[in-house]
């Protein structure tokens, strides 16, 4: 069963390095699972009832990039292959599965995107014990 992540936010990407940056990800995480950006207005209605959830929260939990992959192997162990990742702070907490913190300071959500795309696909790499840098 392939693991499909949904990364859901209420922002569309403004900058054309995220954009490109994004796409890059994208491409190359198509190797291990199926990823797609959704940008919308009402998350709730994005967010089906066999989802995972994972919010992007300041108040959540921080976590090695070892440790994000050791998460994601196991829901792929469990069975659950599907996979919201939400970037929205507007999105109550206690709603989410796991609320995960990448950091506490104030980080553009273009950035920020950036950054999850990039550690999800460090995850996978990790997860399939292949060296990061090509």
């Amino acid at each position: 069963m392939t693991m499909r992540l949904r990364i859901i936010t209420t922002e569309k990407i403004q900058n054309k390095f995220a954009k490109e940056a994004v796409a890059e990800y994208s491409k190359r995480l198509n190797k291990y699972c199926k990823i797609e950006l959704k940008t919308t207005k009402s998350v709730d209605k994005e967010i089906r009832e066999r989802d995972y959830v994972i919010k992007i929260d300041k108040e959540g939990q921080s976590i090695s990039s070892e440790q994000l992959a050791g998460r994601l192997s196991l829901l792929g162990v469990s069975g659950t292959s599907d996979i919201v990742v939400v970037l929205d702070d507007g999105y109550d907490t206690a709603k989410s599965d796991f609320n995960l913190n990448i950091s506490i300071m104030d980080i553009n959500s273009d950035l920020m995107l950036v950054i999850l795309y990039e550690q999800i696909y460090r995850a996978f790499r990790i997860i399939h014990n292949e060296p990061y840098h090509k």
